[in-house]
């Protein structure tokens, strides 16, 4: 009987197009083998295009959150540049919670952007 091995074996793969007339290499597609799995490299411009898209997707639900745990009568109230007593009963305070709550999206998007 032989010992099972938890080693993981991976190879990399290159497709490269090589011209008649001079000595360049271009590579077309890298390709991983990852226990007998091929898996085609993605491009950078695909890579990024998903970072991107995740990232917009986390921004917008921060802003989001944001804006659910803030009242638009407050905004206006600031906007409006009044400081009665009026406008700051209309304006809501964010306790813990509403923090916690729209740092969850942001949090999310700092990992997106992680390399």
């Amino acid at each position: 009987a032989t010992p099972t091995s938890s080693a993981r074996t991976l190879y990399i793969i290159q497709k490269a197009r090589r011209t008649a007339t001079s000595s360049k290499v271009e590579a077309v597609r890298l390709y991983h083998v990852l226990d007998g799995v091929v898996y085609e490299a993605p491009s950078l411009q695909a890579v990024l295009s998903a970072r991107l898209a995740r990232l917009s997707w986390l921004l917008g639900s921060a802003f989001s959150a944001i804006q659910e745990v803030t009242s638009p009568d407050a905004a206006a109230a600031l906007q409006a540049g009044s400081a009665g007593a009026a406008d700051a009963a209309r304006c809501r305070t964010l306790d813990t919670s509403d923090v916690a709550t729209a740092q969850q999206p942001v949090a999310g998007a700092n990992a997106a952007v992680a390399p």
